[in-house]
């Protein structure tokens, strides 16, 4: 048995490897690593200057044999320290034979991200860089390697056989340093707002790729690529990332980044990725889009539509062109993170952009500053341009994105208002937010170690560990009075079609925000939310002004999260529930149910549930139960108080009367109200009102018609619409 050293000479950025013997073996049999200085690596890409220091774990696998079939018998962290002088050793016992010796280096993500660890067993073949289970699209933009193999023989002998392994940048890297970016294109007959951008790839990103190349020499690229087969690179929502448009309206500005660690001039975007070698396809290999939205003639408003497609070539005036290993492909020039002396932005203001292809080896630039090469983010499964939430409490998950590298972050919200209407512009506010704006109605839920619920509720969150996180976001209730016009019959109408276009834009605006430790502009997301619809359906001792609070939507309804658009599911028509059960046995009246107020006979029948009472079981699944909901005020200080008899519910009959009649199209606007209610003429709503001690049945509405005192089997499928009074007014 012999041992062997293991010379590794790590590719310098001008220098050639250098290989020599190590004088200072430790006792033993073993491998001695050792490196060259120039090491050129970082995990954040936001310019064409590298940095070896970045490098946080090396690790080397040991083949008997030198073909694809060749097994692995060692894997060994060799402890990196960091420091390129250093000489590693590693105790191992070699016989006499053939052998590959494959090393790898990673930065801070690539080795949880594509699974390059030290407890490798497999073949030489098989030595992948995978991308591994629950990793995606946006941790491989933050992750880069390095790896380098040679075959020896050891013969027997020999004492110590020098091996010599350079290590080259496997993954090539996408940076697009851009200005003048328009805030409107010309597109098709009219204009079209600009309010993403993206870069986009020929084909899928690979997901995969081989770490040992059974032809030395040839190009090696990725394979396997994105289930999805999403093309996409990166992009950037414009509004989120705090663009703002200039003064004549035409390019987006924002303050250029001044940090210790990373600079760029005013009214510029810098994105950049990593990305596993990519073969040509038949498409252009990288292209760069505008996305927005446009309207019609006719008045229709087409959503998160490409607006422009500028042409990327390559110096040879190439589109169509593979993207290579430790190669960098740069749309814009953008030598140093922490200065802007030679920086030249790619113009948006034209058609045509050019790529110049560099090789990492051949850039010169020496800087040894670590970069954010994205700040923390956070993501929604909405989109934000267009959803808006309704106007009973919700509740919706948000996704925190770490920081690339992982710093602290901030979380907080800004809510529309005279002083922050600044960080606004460019996004349409509700109708009523300038003269009653709305505040402390965002909140996060709080939750223990386990990740449960703890009831407590918070309206700014700090980090300083930067993880990324799943967190639940809680919007109160918004359900606030409006005005409306009387007929001189005791009732109160939305008499004319501005009011009701107005009423349609009563929605109330704020931004969640996430400032990452070292940035000064915050990452946003747009929440917006309903206000109940104000309706009068008549004064009693419960309610004595008589006017409710009506939802947007029905129940099993909701706004479609990519468009915004109504959607009635299959499952909104639902039955009454309480099959052959007399109003005593519902909610303890004798013959008749409560005509006014719903609350009254939800609040009655579910307390005979609590209780046990003769009957109540049947409030389980009833209409009901599916309506009944808490209204929900968390204070500004996080702290709530249940109040089980504040609720919205199934409304009574006059209540129902009252939201149906808005849309009867003998009123003047009456065909208007349709859309602003969601609702159409005929459609039949349950009321939580039963007459004459029926077994079987109760009362419903047909919406927009003057036949209202109707009754329906209680197991006939209808529809309901969820009210609630104005407490705190």
């Amino acid at each position: 048995m012999l041992a062997v050293m293991a010379l590794l000479a790590v590719s310098c950025i001008k220098d050639e490897p250098v290989c020599g013997t190590c004088e200072d073996n430790p006792d033993g049999k073993g491998i001695l690593l050792s490196f060259s200085a120039g090491t050129d690596t970082r995990s954040n890409l936001y310019s064409s200057e590298v940095d070896y220091r970045d490098v946080k774990a090396v690790c080397l696998y040991v083949f008997r044999g030198t073909d694809a079939n060749a097994e692995c018998i060692l894997s060994e962290d060799v402890d990196w320290q960091g420091d390129i002088s250093q000489t590693y050793w590693i105790s191992t016992d070699l016989s006499a034979g053939s052998y590959t010796f494959l090393a790898i280096g990673t930065d801070d993500n690539a080795g949880s991200v594509y699974g390059l660890t030290a407890d490798y067993r497999g073949t030489l073949g098989d030595c992948m860089a995978r991308l591994a289970e629950g990793k995606e699209k946006a941790d491989m933009a933050t992750a880069q390697f390095f790896a380098g193999y040679v075959t020896r023989t050891v013969a027997e002998e020999e004492d110590v056989v020098d091996v010599e392994v350079t290590l080259t940048r496997k993954v090539a890297g996408v940076l697009a340093y851009l200005k003048n970016i328009p805030c409107w294109v010309d597109f098709r007959s009219g204009k079209a707002t600009v309010t993403d951008l993206r870069i986009s790839l020929g084909s899928s990103q690979n997901t995969q790729m081989a770490l040992w190349n059974v032809s030395a020499g040839n190009a090696v690229y990725g394979s396997e690529p994105l289930e999805s087969g999403d093309k996409v690179l990166f992009e950037v929502d414009l509004t989120a990332d705090s663009y703002t448009p200039d003064a004549e309206g035409r390019y987006y500005t924002k303050k250029g980044i001044k940090t210790d660690e990373l600079q760029t001039v005013d009214n510029s975007l810098l994105r950049g990725a990593f990305l596993l070698p990519l073969a040509e396809s038949k498409e252009s290999t990288l292209k760069l889009e505008l996305l927005g939205f446009y309207t019609t003639g006719d008045g229709t408003e087409y959503q998160n539509v490409v607006v422009k497609t500028y042409t990327i070539q390559n110096s040879e005036g190439k589109q169509i062109f593979s993207i290579d290993e430790n190669k960098l492909y740069c749309i814009g020039k953008k030598l140093s993170d922490a200065s802007t002396d030679g920086d030249k932005p790619a113009d948006l203001s034209g058609n045509i952009l050019q790529v110049n292809v560099i090789k990492w080896n051949d850039i010169e630039v020496d800087n040894s500053f670590p970069t954010v090469i994205g700040p923390a983010r956070i993501e929604s499964d909405y989109n934000q341009k267009v959803y808006i939430f309704d106007a009973p409490e919700t509740e919706f998950p948000v996704y925190l994105q770490a920081s690339s590298p992982v710093k602290e972050w901030r979380l907080k919200v800004c809510y529309y208002n005279e002083t922050n209407k600044a960080s606004f512009s460019g996004v349409e506010v509700g109708a009523y937010e300038a003269e009653t704006p709305q505040e402390n109605w965002i909140h996060f839920a709080v939750t223990d170690a386990e990740g449960k619920p703890t009831g407590e509720y918070e309206s700014e969150i700090t980090d300083p560990n930067g993880d990324g996180r799943i967190l639940t976001v809680v919007l109160n209730d918004f359900a606030v009075q409006r005005t409306l016009e009387g007929e001189g019959s005791g009732k109160y109408y939305i008499v004319t079609e501005d009011m009701v276009e107005k009423l349609k834009k009563d929605y109330r605006t704020a931004y969640i925000e996430i400032y990452t430790s070292g940035t000064v502009e915050p990452y946003r997301l747009l929440v917006r939310q309903y206000n109940a619809l104000t309706i009068y359906a008549g004064a009693t001792k419960d309610v004595p002004n008589g006017f409710r609070a009506a939802a947007r939507l029905d129940y099993g309804c909701h706004f479609d999260k990519e468009t915004g658009a109504m959607v009635r599911t299959d499952t909104a028509a639902v039955g009454w529930g309480y099959w052959s059960s007399i109003p005593i046995n519902i909610t303890g009246d004798l013959t008749e149910t409560d005509y006014w107020v719903g609350a009254v006979n939800t609040i009655n029948a579910y307390n005979r549930y609590k209780k046990g009472s003769l009957g109540g079981e049947n409030y389980v699944e009833s209409i009901l139960q599916k309506l009944r909901k808490e209204v929900i005020e968390i204070a500004a200080d996080g702290t709530y108080t249940s109040d089980e008899n504040k609720i919205w519910c199934l409304p009574a009959y006059h209540e129902m009367w009252g939201v149906a009649d808005y849309i009867n199209p003998n009123r003047k606007t009456g065909e208007a109200c349709q859309d602003l209610f969601n609702m159409k003429v005929g459609d039949k709503y349950w009321c939580s009102t039963i007459k004459d001690n029926d077994i079987n049945e109760s009362l419903y509405i047909p919406a927009g018609t003057t036949n209202y005192l109707q009754e329906a089997d209680r197991d006939d499928k209808l529809y309901a619409r969820p009210i609630r009074q104005f407490y705190t007014n």
